[in-house]
């Protein structure tokens, strides 16, 4: 659930910069009609706003918008049949103009990513210096430089989903019979994935951590309170140290401002490292070099069977889906460091409303609103109003945790996906990185109920963000909810190669925790091998 602070300050954020998107096409709708929601602590996207802005701009049709984004199969939007060529003219520009950001964003988003990294080393500096008005000044207005890299974000994204497309189709035309798994192969074993990396480097702790009888001991006891102590004298201080300076500022749920960095908490990675521990293996699971090699066979392979006079385009477009795949994982990782500099000013004011006696502890200045926070900050609110907000909002969670979310909401009426009637033993997802596999599947909530998670057993998720990533290496396959063809979950399991099948309705109440199941990444299939009831 989203906290009260990080929806008030990235809520309306992400929604004017999806405004802005679609802006720069001529394309606005009202402001009462907002982009995101939240519904019982939730977020929620408007898809039906969605799938018409993506019909009416570019000609996408809502199912692709689904299959794109994830989330539960419901089209909001009917388009007009047949679209005439006003229509169709309208949507060659769009195309052509977006085409053309895509191009520029290619060349630039290497400059872009050195000049946030070093924005936001300078402002990590910067920040122990603040005096009251500067760290106010941090809230309102919002620093432009966060909210020009969340449109450069999502215009990655957008692109990503354009070159995607047009691989999807080439494929899909001329080698109609290899279409899910050679599309996957394209895009696997790439390296420098961002998201994907931060495993392969534990996996490369953990072997180091197998060469020291002390270390090993340490894992073994998995008492945290004192890694700092027990790990400094060993020869895996400085390696750990340099993860945490790489790959600290990311989370559990990382993109809620409330949730502890890796850096300020790393219990769940020492959990990770512990399980990678036990392994005797020396690769990992899903070898990057093998999956390079598999991906270079496939252009070969693809590349060999395209007509001749399509092979340079289709390569041009082939290293474009290369390199945004790279270039959106790699974005995401520094949007999270913004978020991460917007937790450290959160922290901050909340430590100043402590010694202000208007709050307990500095982990309560995340359920007040940034507005609130502001006016606390200034001395314009009293200290029962805080506390007030404080309290009714923590209940406000207590309450909202306890209901099932619900997959789509009509209006304000919450709706919830049902098991077919039939409750046959086949269930039907995206196919997004191919491969065959039997395995125990392990239905888990959160990140946090890892322990439950075996090596060899098929990871089935309600959805994932790099979080999870460490998980994938432990698994045998991915079965996710909800996810599209953009997720995390889809870019990560086909760079490692794992056969993964995603979108899948109720996937966590229809396949019992513990039974056997066949997942099928290239047809987008799960077999329940034994009759189990579950509708």
């Amino acid at each position: 659930m989203a906290s009260p602070l990080s929806w008030s300050i990235l809520g309306m954020e992400l929604d004017d910069a999806i405004r802005a998107q679609y802006a720069r096409r001529d394309y606005t709708w009202p402001i009462e009609r907002r982009v995101i929601r939240r519904f019982w602590g939730r977020i929620y996207f408007n898809m039906s706003l969605l799938q018409q802005a993506a019909y009416e701009v570019f000609g996408v049709l809502p199912e692709e918008t689904i299959n794109v984004l994830g989330g539960a199969a419901v089209q909001g939007f009917t388009p007009p049949h047949p679209p005439g060529w006003r229509t169709r003219l309208r949507w060659l520009r769009h195309i052509v103009s977006a085409m053309r950001l895509f191009r520029s964003l290619y060349q630039t988003a290497p400059d872009r990513f050195a000049s946030l990294y070093l924005h936001w080393q300078q402002e990590c500096q910067r920040l122990p210096q603040l005096d009251r008005e500067a760290l106010i000044d941090a809230f309102v207005p919002r620093p432009q430089t966060e909210a020009s890299f969340l449109l450069f974000h999502l215009d990655l994204t957008a692109g990503l989903n354009a070159y995607l497309t047009m691989l999807r189709q080439l494929i899909d035309r001329y080698l109609p019979e290899a279409e899910g798994g050679r599309f996957a192969d394209l895009v696997t074993g790439l390296g420098d994935v961002h998201s994907a990396d931060h495993s392969y480097r534990l996996w490369e702790l953990s072997r180091l951590a197998r060469q020291m009888p002390e270390v090993m001991a340490f894992l073994a006891r998995r008492d945290w309170s004192t890694w700092q102590e027990t790990l400094a004298p060993t020869g895996l201080a400085e390696p750990w140290q340099t993860f945490l300076t790489a790959y600290g500022h990311r989370g559990l749920y990382e993109v809620d401002i409330a949730n502890p960095r890796w850096r300020e908490q790393p219990d769940y990675l020492l959990d990770i490292l512990a399980a990678y521990a036990a392994m005797e293996q020396d690769t990992p699971p899903f070898n990057p070099e093998a999956q390079a090699q598999r991906r270079r066979q496939a252009e070969a392979a693809t590349l060999k069977r395209l007509p001749f006079w399509l092979r340079a385009w289709a390569r041009r477009t082939l290293h474009r889906v290369q390199a945004f795949s790279r270039y959106r994982e790699q974005s995401k990782s520094h949007l999270v460091r913004l978020i991460d500099l917007a937790r450290q000013h959160c922290l901050r004011a909340g430590d100043d409303l402590v010694q202000a006696g208007l709050l307990d502890e500095r982990d309560a200045v995340f359920f007040l609103e940034r507005d609130e926070l502001v006016a606390a900050l200034r001395g314009e609110t009293d200290c029962t109003f805080i506390r007030h907000c404080v309290t009714q909002r923590q209940l406000e969670r207590q309450r909202y945790a306890a209901l099932q979310p619900p997959d789509v909401i009509v209006g304000e009426q919450p709706v919830y996906d049902t098991a077919p009637s039939d409750c046959g033993q086949v269930l039907s997802g995206l196919p997004l990185s191919p491969g065959r596999v039997i395995g125990t599947a392990r239905i888990l909530r959160t990140p946090q109920d890892y322990d439950r998670l075996q090596a060899g057993d098929i990871l089935v998720a309600p959805s994932t963000d790099p979080g999870w990533t460490p998980l994938f290496l432990l698994a045998s396959g991915l079965v996710m909810e909800t996810g599209g063809y953009l997720s995390h979950g889809a870019i990560v399991a086909r760079e490692y190669g794992i056969p993964a099948v995603l979108n899948v309705p109720q996937a966590m109440h229809r396949i019992p925790d513990g039974a056997t199941i066949v997942l099928d990444g290239g047809t987008g299939t799960i077999q329940l091998t034994e009759i189990t009831p579950f509708c």
